[in-house]
C-alpha cells in the first residue's frame, strides 16, 4: 500500500487546488527573498517541512530558493528523505512539543510555511512562533488567510468564516474530524498573526493574493 499523504493534503489534492497553492506559495518565497534580501552565505532554517513528496507545492521552498545548500530543514515527520530529494539540504528532525534543537540566533534567516495553524490553539501558536523567532536573526511566517473564500484543508467553501466553535462542529457532522480540533486546525487573519510575535522584534505583515483575492498572509520580523 503506498503511503498516505498528511492529512493537511487528504482532502485537498485537485489539480486546481494544488494549482492555487503553488501559486501562492511562489508569492510566499518572492515576498522573502525580496524583503529579507538573503545572501548566499546566510544559513536558512526551513520549520515545518513535509515527508510528502507527491505534490509540486511540497517542500516548495527547498525545490526553488537559489541557495540550498544553506538550508537546514526540520519537521515533526519522517522527512529525511528531503536530503536525497534536494542536494545540499541538511535534516534535523524535531521531536512534538519540544522546542527547536537550536541555539539562540543560530541562523541568519527562518522560513516556516503552512505550518503555525497546525501547532493547536493560540498560545501554542504564540510558543511555536517565539520558538521560531529565537533561532533566527530575521525571517518570514506564513499561513494560510482565515478569510479566503475557499479553506484549502478541506475544500469547503466559506463555512471557516463561521464563529470558531461552530465551524469545528460543522467540520466533525461533515467528517472532517482531523480538523475539528484546534490542535490539528487554528486559521488565522492578520491581527492574530501579528498578536502572537514577542514586542521586542520587528514585524510587517504582507499578503499573496489569487484572483485579487488575499489567500495566505505572511509575516516578516527582524530582531
Amino acid at each position: 500500500m503506498p503511503p498516505q499523504p498528511p492529512a493537511y493534503y487528504r482532502y485537498s489534492s485537485w489539480s486546481a487546488i494544488s494549482w492555487v497553492s503553488l501559486r501562492a506559495r511562489r508569492q510566499v518565497l518572492r515576498r522573502f527573498m525580496e524583503t529579507l534580501q538573503p545572501r548566499p552565505s546566510d544559513e536558512v532554517i526551513d520549520v515545518g517541512v513535509t515527508g510528502d513528496s507527491g505534490r509540486a507545492e511540497s517542500n516548495f521552498f527547498e525545490a526553488l530558493y537559489p541557495f540550498r545548500e544553506r538550508i537546514t530543514a526540520t519537521s515533526i515527520e519522517d522527512a529525511g528523505g528531503i536530503c536525497a530529494m534536494y542536494p545540499g539540504v541538511k535534516f534535523v528532525p524535531w521531536q512534538a512539543g519540544r522546542r527547536l534543537p537550536f541555539g539562540d540566533r543560530r541562523f541568519n534567516l527562518a522560513f516556516s510555511n503552512a505550518v503555525v495553524e497546525h501547532v493547536g490553539a493560540t498560545e501554542r501558536q504564540r510558543a511555536f512562533v517565539h520558538d521560531v523567532v529565537r533561532v533566527s536573526q530575521r525571517g518570514l511566517i506564513a499561513t494560510p488567510y482565515r478569510y479566503f473564500p475557499i479553506e484549502s484543508h478541506t475544500v469547503l467553501p466559506l463555512a471557516h468564516w463561521l464563529p470558531r466553535a461552530w465551524h469545528r462542529r460543522l467540520l466533525g457532522n461533515l467528517g472532517f474530524t482531523e480538523f475539528a480540533e484546534p490542535e490539528q486546525l487554528n486559521l488565522l487573519d492578520r491581527g492574530e498573526l501579528l498578536g502572537l510575535f514577542p514586542p521586542e522584534v520587528r514585524v510587517r505583515i504582507f499578503s499573496a493574493s489569487i484572483l485579487g483575492w488575499p489567500s495566505n498572509i505572511m509575516a516578516a520580523y527582524w530582531h
